[in-house]
């Protein structure tokens, strides 16, 4: 999905707060824009999203997703690798059983960092034990289509 969505008003981008370094990769879109749940709906029919994250840069990077609602959303997976030149592929789940979101502003923060060449996307998680050490941030807001204005 595009941020482009037709007569549907976006939210701001959410920008980085002071001190934070600026995103590095690339990210085939800007918003995360999820279609209505129904109540019942099969698990293996969630609304769900998907992202592409391109490494441009000459390093590897490691992976880190986290959301503002553990309870609405899951992600698959939630941290990896990506090597110089590559692309990572992770799928977003809404999972609110039916029910309307809340009106709070939810959005996914994607963190990243280099990592050596042999870093796997199991050895990952070890990175960012501790305090949390990046060298990227982006936030991408998520709209509910029904709420869109």
């Amino acid at each position: 999905m595009s941020s482009s969505s037709g007569s549907q008003q976006l939210p701001p981008p959410i920008p980085n707060k002071q001190g934070e370094p600026e995103f590095q990769l690339k990210l085939s879109h800007e918003y995360m824009i999820f279609p209505g749940a129904t109540p019942g709906q099969p698990k293996n029919q969630l609304p769900s999203v998907e992202l592409i994250i391109t490494n441009p840069t000459q390093d590897k990077h490691a992976i880190k997703v986290k959301c503002t609602s553990a309870e609405l959303f899951r992600v698959h997976p939630p941290m990896g690798v990506v090597a110089k030149g590559g692309q990572l592929s992770i799928r977003f789940f809404l999972q609110n059983k039916g029910r309307p979101p809340s009106s709070q502003m939810h959005y996914f923060a994607i963190y990243h960092t280099r990592c050596d060449a042999a870093t796997t996307d199991t050895q990952s998680r070890y990175l960012w034990k501790g305090p949390l050490r990046f060298d990227g941030l982006k936030r991408l807001p998520v709209v509910f289509p029904s709420s869109a204005t």
